[in-house]
């Protein structure tokens, strides 16, 4: 559990584990729903705000600006 030392780190996989638990319950495979994901906020890139530190290097998330039907279409219980 790599970055669970931390209060941030243990936040993260606590919210990763829920939508794994999540996909489990409404029967959607996890590996799929993560690259659905992962392609859907690739394509919205533009739409997202990072903090970035002096020399530009992301250093964390700031905001977004995606449509919530395209955030709806995301969730685990619409994929099944």
């Amino acid at each position: 559990m790599m970055a669970s030392d931390t209060c941030k780190g243990a936040e993260n996989i606590t919210e990763f584990y829920s939508l794994y638990k999540t996909c489990m319950l409404h029967n959607v495979d996890f590996r799929s729903y993560m690259m659905k994901c992962i392609t859907t906020m690739t394509l919205h890139m533009d739409k997202i705000e990072f903090e970035k530190d002096k020399r530009g290097t992301v250093t964390g998330y700031k905001a977004h600006h995606i449509t919530s039907d395209v955030l709806d279409k995301l969730m685990p219980w619409n994929m099944a």
